[in-house]
């Protein structure tokens, strides 16, 4: 649109409206866009679900007690449940 075209739709709404409720209007309008705004920052911000589940199963392997951290720096490939097993069974050989 042309500078001429804007300039007649800002005298026809002004004469509509009037001057005081022309600002009221163009700031509910930008009160509005700003908060459009937030929420699409805020829905596009989420993580997807799949991300979610990956964020899961990493804190699943994450040690919980200083001996399944042990456990898993001496023995990378075992899983943290088989952490704990061998833990229990090495601990329950050194006290019998």
């Amino acid at each position: 649109m042309h500078v001429i075209n804007y300039v007649v739709i800002g005298a026809v709404l002004l004469l509509l409206f009037g001057s005081k409720q022309l600002q009221s209007l163009a700031r509910n309008a930008g009160k509005a866009t700003g908060e459009l705004r937030q929420a699409k920052d805020r829905l596009v911000a989420d993580p997807s679900l799949e991300e979610l589940m990956n964020m899961k199963r990493s804190l699943d392997r994450m040690p919980t007690t200083p001996g399944k951290a042990m456990q898993m720096m001496l023995a990378p490939t075992t899983k943290p449940a088989d952490a704990t097993n061998a833990t229990a069974n090495a601990v329950t050989e050194d006290n019998t």
